[in-house]
């Protein structure tokens, strides 16, 4: 499910986001605003490795992205791609440019699929269906936006994939691009999408989430007709993340309805079989609130397993969506910093981007970095993930 607090991607704006699928996470920033533009634009030579992950990283990642997958989990960031292997971040060559403006991974099986925008204009598609081992570089998609790409956001379902190209203009959460594919990227449309925010597989469809307060919804099955659907929720405020398959075949959004001081947090697991026209709720739990517009950060399992995060990282809760039972305290002693985004391993564990800050001579002097961490028993202990 899409959901922690922001948006996020390597290099740009903020958007809300999720936990399965490909969670984003941006590096180096805390809970708003926007990271420094782009440098310098390269384009990609076809079939290089351009920017290829050399090794293990010896420090911090930036601009992390996390990617949810029933095979094996994933981790892209600025320094490389990375697969999650009995706890450690093991490296794995990808032909990526060495300067783009935005990135994104989607998994679905042992292929990973990343998009990227080379330049503020174009959509460049990179494709292993082999996890990893192998990659094809598509031809660059020329995406004609007055205002550029602020950021691009990817899922596939088999040969099917969509590209989200949200504009980096100053209503960037409402403007936005879809380049659909349904031939592995071999063919494009490019069309104006119905809103900005971020793009999802679960079931047998897309889903798009997103908007100007990050609760609309919209559904597809090819990527360029988009249904609008409505989850029943009762408050007047509250953000959604994205859609997230289960193996019943039912599809989990994850709410967070605040509260009008924004001091209390509600989230809801919202569940629909029929492709959205109808919601039935799998549970729900009290939460301090992430804040207006944000996400309470969580991650859910195709078998239903969930881990919700307190938004400061002083607790973890797990429970079973439809279970009767009430969720546990997993972890009373939290995470090693405000938690941004989390997703479950094949194994069992888990994965969590953290974000930590510190203020040495005042205010002024402050500064935020984040890191990854892994928990092989369902969130009681947390552990350095490199």
């Amino acid at each position: 499910m899409r959901l922690t607090r922001r948006a996020f991607t390597s290099k740009t704006s903020r958007f809300p986001a999720s936990a399965a699928g490909a969670l984003l996470v941006l590096g180096g920033l805390l809970f708003g605003g926007c990271s420094a533009g782009p440098g310098a634009i390269a384009t990609p030579s076809a079939g290089g490795t351009v920017g290829a992950s050399a090794g293990a990283p010896s420090g911090p990642l930036t601009g992390v992205l996390l990617a949810q997958g029933d095979v094996t989990s994933w981790v892209l960031a600025e320094e490389g791609l990375f697969e999650v292997a009995g706890g450690r971040l093991a490296p794995v060559a990808i032909p990526r440019p060495s300067s783009w403006t935005s990135e994104a991974i989607a998994v679905d099986g042992a292929t990973v699929t990343v998009a990227l925008a080379p330049d503020p204009n174009s959509l460049l598609l990179l494709r292993s269906p082999d996890g990893g081992a192998s990659w094809t570089t598509g031809e660059p998609v020329s995406v004609a936006s007055p205002t550029g790409l602020g950021d691009v956001r990817v899922a596939a379902i088999g040969q099917r994939i969509v590209v989200l190209g949200n504009e980096a203009s100053g209503s960037q959460l409402s403007i936005a691009l879809a380049a659909s594919s349904d031939d592995a990227g071999k063919g494009w449309t490019v069309e104006r999408a119905p809103s900005g925010g971020d793009v999802a597989a679960a079931g047998d469809r897309f889903w798009l989430v997103g908007g100007a307060m990050g609760d609309e919804l919209f559904a597809s099955a090819s990527g360029s007709t988009w249904e609008r659907l409505a989850i029943p929720v009762k408050d007047q405020f509250w953000t959604a993340a994205r859609p997230v398959g289960l193996k019943t075949g039912e599809v989990v959004v994850a709410v967070t309805a605040h509260s009008a001081d924004e001091t209390e947090a509600t989230l809801t697991f919202w569940a629909t079989s029929d492709g959205g026209r109808s919601w039935r709720p799998l549970g729900s739990i009290e939460t301090p609130d992430p804040g207006f517009q944000l996400t309470v950060p969580a991650a859910i399992a195709a078998d239903g397993r969930w881990l919700a995060l307190w938004p400061d990282g002083s607790k973890v809760v797990s429970g079973r969506l439809g279970s009767a039972e009430q969720p546990t305290l997993v972890s009373p002693n939290g995470l090693p910093g405000a938690p941004l985004a989390a997703a479950f391993t094949p194994d069992g564990g888990a994965i969590a981007v953290v974000a930590s800050s510190s203020c040495p001579s005042g205010k002024a002097s402050c500064t935020s970095t984040t890191s990854l961490v892994f928990s092989a028993d369902a969130g009681q202990t947390w552990a350095p993930l490199r």
